[in-house]
């Protein structure tokens, strides 16, 4: 009877952590406005950069570059801070719970177990709650926002690699040639 009654504790301990992790990031986590307003600034932001590069301006294309980087830290403060307290929070309750618990030898596994019924359970009722309503997924928005404002690797290799010196001749005189097209226009339409 004991281990029934330890069981149904340790179910509704895995509730309330699964409910206060969701309330959590509700609160404190990134909402669907200010991902909206990221991808806006990624976006403009990435307009920038493609103007930048069709002019060719090294200058420029570093300053967007490190003001990529200023944005990429006020989003992942945004979702860190929150998240840190949350593990915090969790790992103080965790203590306690095995302090209390100590005794059984299954408390763990049969917390383990509740979590990750409950944390599926809500993950499936939030999908179909998105999918019935069509309401926008901010993952979604967030890996948009991550494509936006990764740099184009070949586009921007490619630029500051013509005004390098070509290293594979072994002579520093000769710069590495031009694409066929010299064109600002046919560089933007790659």
């Amino acid at each position: 009877m004991a281990n029934e009654i330890i069981i149904i504790q340790i179910m509704f301990i895995a509730l309330g952590m699964v409910l206060f992790s969701s309330l959590f990031n509700k609160l404190f986590g990134l909402n669907l406005k200010d991902m909206r307003e990221l991808q806006e600034k990624g976006l403009n932001l990435q307009e920038r950069t493609r103007s930048a590069q069709a002019l060719g301006d090294i200058q420029l294309m570093r300053d967007l570059q490190m003001e990529s980087v200023t944005l990429m830290k006020s989003m992942m403060k945004k979702q860190f801070v929150p998240m840190c307290a949350r593990c915090i929070v969790f790992l103080s309750i965790f203590a306690v719970i095995g302090i209390i618990y100590a005794p059984y030898d299954f408390w763990f596994m049969t917390y383990f177990l509740f979590s990750l019924l409950f944390s599926f359970s809500a993950m499936g009722i939030r999908y179909i709650y998105k999918k019935a309503t069509h309401k926008e997924d901010t993952k979604v928005i967030s890996r948009e926002l991550m494509g936006i404002l990764s740099p184009n690797q070949r586009s921007l290799g490619g630029m500051l690699q013509y005004s390098r010196p070509n290293q594979l001749n072994n002579n520093p005189d000769e710069d590495i040639p031009l694409e066929e097209s010299n064109s600002w226009k046919d560089r933007i339409s790659e």
